[in-house]
């Protein structure tokens, strides 16, 4: 077989499997990355052909944002924390290049991807439900036995539940399975309003999912993902009253966003929110825990950070030593032990680079709503955005990978914006 040839192979399914374990195995991601980018390489080495380089201007927005980084590096105090900064932010360099140097292949296979994506998720789903059942069950002198407790969690409101928030989330942080998950159910509604053919399996599978994800966001009770889902609820609701749909679709869609409300928000999760609104001597207590209380305080500590150091930021190997320092000047407790981030992609952005790095960010969620784009990549776009106020998204694996990849992967849909490079 021509070596050529060979690799390319090797590409389309590296990118395959990248996209099914996405959900699955997060941690082994870079190995496969890894893999991905030398078959890449060996292939354009290989071939004889000229290596042609598409990148959009969405894509180049990402560019800008890590060499801001790479900037930011030299004004960092903590050399290894920049460096390590730079490591987990890699995927904003990453797959624009992937994708730039392999754009046709991404172009005929895009659907595919965004399924492998969505069958992924629906096996990691199946898997934390299965483990959590598997968790819950016992045989004592030979009767069955289920008991939902988790023993590591047995003071939590939910009753420390293995179906419940982190107990159920295997493979990551359940906000951001929450996120992928979400962003599935999309792609599922998406694919079965297209009119794209699918064999009758797939079909009724993705039809099953649907329910499979609903069950899944509601029992991971992530707070920020629960209120995306909302949101989005409501906005493919009026698009479904625009079109003129039957009555009948239009009370039962009436019905969901109804139901959806009422369970979602009588999630214990929302307790604490509904508390500090009702009490504001709680917000001003700096010696209480909690989920809520605490991003107040550290969001305050973020922006009075950012005051201080609005041109240049601190640099991004600096951000985290700073806001400790900020939260025990403040005598935020519960911050300051756990020596949290800035829970706000935006605070970090802006603390990291300054105000340089801020407006690029901004540029990177806001720019693609204007003008004509894909559905889809606005619903991401949207979920990314919105969830970047509760999370520092570029700190964790499962968030910049799983950002960097359909950022890039999305914004392809905008030909009118592509470079073309031949090397």
């Amino acid at each position: 077989m021509n070596r050529s040839l060979f690799f390319s192979k090797s590409n389309r399914y590296l990118a395959y499997l990248f996209a099914f374990s996405m959900s699955i195995f997060v941690k082994e991601l870079p190995i496969l990355i890894g893999f991905w980018i030398l078959s890449l390489i060996i292939q354009a080495i290989s071939s004889k052909s000229k290596i042609l380089f598409d990148i959009n201007r969405f894509q180049i927005l990402l560019l800008v944002l890590y060499f801001l980084y790479i900037i930011g590096m030299f004004w960092s105090e903590d050399k290894t924390a920049a460096r390590f900064a730079l490591e987990e932010k890699l995927s904003l360099l990453v797959f624009p290049l992937l994708i730039g140097f392999n754009k046709d292949f991404f172009k005929q296979n895009y659907r595919t991807l965004l399924l492998l994506f969505v069958l992924g998720v629906i096996a990691a789903s199946l898997i934390c439900l299965f483990y959590a059942t598997w968790e819950s069950t016992s045989f004592l002198a030979g009767a069955f036995s289920f008991n939902p407790i988790d023993p590591k969690f047995a003071d939590w409101k939910f009753g420390g539940s293995h179906f419940r928030y982190i107990s159920l989330s295997l493979f990551m942080h359940p906000t951001y399975f929450s996120i992928y998950i979400l962003f599935a159910l999309a792609l599922t509604v998406r694919f079965l309003n297209s009119g794209i053919h699918l064999n009758t399996y797939l079909l009724i599978g993705l039809k099953v999912a649907i329910p499979l994800f609903i069950l899944m966001i509601y029992l991971l009770s992530s707070k920020a993902v629960l209120v995306s889902a909302l949101i989005l609820l409501i906005f493919f609701s009026i698009a479904q009253y625009r079109k003129r749909s039957r009555k009948r679709v239009k009370l039962l869609i009436s019905v969901i966003v109804i139901v959806f409300i009422s369970i979602g928000f009588q999630n214990p999760r929302f307790e604490s929110i509904i508390k500090v609104i009702s009490n504001q001597e709680l917000l001003d207590d700096t010696s209480k825990d909690g989920s809520f209380i605490s991003r107040i305080h550290i969001w305050k500590a973020g922006v009075d950070l950012i005051g201080q150091n609005i041109f240049l930021g601190v640099g991004p190997g600096d951000t985290n030593n700073e806001l400790v320092k900020t939260y025990k000047s403040y005598n935020y407790i519960d911050p300051y032990l756990k020596k949290s981030n800035a829970h706000n992609q935006y605070i970090e952005t802006f603390i990291d680079l300054g105000i340089a790095g801020f407006i690029v960010l901004n540029l990177v969620i806001f720019f693609p709503f204007f003008g004509k784009r894909n559905p889809l990549f606005l619903i991401f776009l949207f979920l990314i955005g919105f969830n970047f106020l509760f999370e520092s998204f570029f700190n964790m694996q499962a968030g910049i990978v799983f950002f960097g990849f359909f950022y890039c992967l999305l914004s392809m849909s905008d030909e009118q914006n592509t470079i073309n490079l031949k090397l």
